[in-house]
């Protein structure tokens, strides 16, 4: 049972000493040899009672029976899972790479199919172990075999992850020459501007205050499909951003360097006190400032980041999401619609308005590390580590419900 058990914990080492060790000690032939193999004395008697008796011939018990059937078993289900990752790990490193045809090389090629042999000389090693095991024959020709099987396994699969990471290498350095940083001054749009309407589509956009003269920093690598762009016009007191194109950057599968291609986008401004987020992901990070309105619309994400702000207005509307929890906010008026989700950090006032009624299911989902005053629509409440409202479910992480005190641990 130690031994089966070390074939598990050692991922297989155990069962090459053991064919080595195997291998090499030498068999038991003559009598003498048999009884010091079966911890007998080699007396006299002991001799002439084994060739009275014959040759010890091993006897099948229910245990040994009953072990071999779960080791066996066990081996055929190693083999499957392989098999199945096999069909898996094809599929999906065909799709990469047609994905990422633009990028791929020879070498990444090769430590793919050099993986894929690995992955099926590592099932017919576990299909030889099964049939081992089941037909209770272990021969040198099986073991030679195994042990060949092994090496080539560890030999193909170092080879694979070498190949891959140079592959991936040459990738990348492909990448870093069709990388490239635009910078655009955006002053005449921002100047005396308090507020932003942002639909950044299908990036993240970090906007970062800034004393300095508004600009907008798009990095990113053109992989044939066109780069994403940012326009930025006033409309009255505030600025709308808005993003066209799309993200070229994949990922990849080969170990060595992931991240086919880098896109970010900075906006460098004043600080804002009003921000709509109508579509997307918006960080915005900034310097102290008193007030603040946020509006994050339908599938939104707003993340307020390294951020002071003394009181904060917030209506999240169904499915946006609002994070604060990167922030230090004093006073908090939240007003969410069904499905939404809000995380913050330390609150000393939360004042939270929700619907009276919403669909099955989803109810907004508000996450607090510490709150000082709790309201509903202005009536303060008892605080809990679980509060359940309708069309909310509110979380103090911090609150041990127990005894109702703060867990400052």
């Amino acid at each position: 049972m130690i031994a089966v058990a070390l074939t598990f914990v050692s991922f297989g080492t155990a069962v090459l000493v053991y064919i080595v060790l195997w291998l090499a000690l030498p068999a038991a032939k003559t009598t003498a040899e048999k009884l010091q193999m079966a911890g007998k004395p080699v007396t006299l008697a002991a001799l002439k009672e084994s060739s009275i008796a014959g040759p010890i011939e091993p006897r099948t018990k229910p245990l040994l029976v009953l072990l071999r059937v779960v080791v066996g078993l066990g081996f055929v289900a190693a083999a499957i899972i392989p098999i199945a990752m096999l069909v898996f790990g094809v599929g999906v490193g065909v799709t990469e790479f047609n994905d990422n045809k633009d990028l791929i090389n020879g070498w990444l090629v090769s430590a793919f199919i050099l993986l894929v042999v690995s992955g099926v000389l590592f099932t017919l090693l576990m299909i030889m172990a099964a049939y081992s095991t089941f037909a209770w024959r272990f021969t040198k020709r099986i073991a030679f075999s195994g042990l060949g099987v092994i090496i080539a396994g560890m030999v193909l699969s170092a080879t694979a992850f070498g190949l891959g990471a140079y592959g991936s290498s040459q990738a990348n350095q492909k990448v870093a020459s069709l990388t490239r940083t635009n910078t655009s001054n955006v002053t005449p749009q921002f100047d005396g501007a308090t507020g932003i309407i942002a639909d950044t589509g299908s990036l993240v956009v970090e906007y970062q205050q800034t004393e300095g003269a508004p600009r907008i920093e798009l990095t990113t690598t053109d992989r044939g499909n066109g780069r994403p762009s940012i326009d930025v016009v006033r409309d009255g007191e505030n600025v709308r951003l808005t993003t066209t194109g799309h993200d070229d950057a994949t990922s990849c599968l080969i170990p060595g360097g992931c991240g086919y291609g880098t896109t970010r986008a900075v906006v460098y401004g004043p600080a804002l006190k009003n921000i709509e987020l109508q579509k997307g992901h918006l960080m915005y990070s900034g310097k102290p400032q008193v007030d603040m309105t946020v509006a994050v619309k339908n599938g939104a994400k707003l993340s307020l980041s390294d951020t002071v702000v003394t009181n904060l207005t917030a209506t999240v509307d169904q499915n946006g999401s609002l994070s604060t929890d990167g922030s230090s906010i004093e006073n908090v008026v939240l007003q969410t619609q069904s499905g939404g989700s809000v995380a913050m950090g330390v609150v000393s006032n939360l004042d939270f308005t929700v619907p009276s009624s919403c669909p099955a299911g989803s109810k907004t989902d508000i996450s607090v590390e510490q709150v000082t005053t709790l309201k509903q629509a202005g009536q303060v409440i008892p605080k809990q580590a679980e509060i359940d409202v309708s069309c909310a479910e509110i979380t103090i992480n911090a609150m041990d419900e127990d005894s109702g005190r703060w867990d400052r641990t």
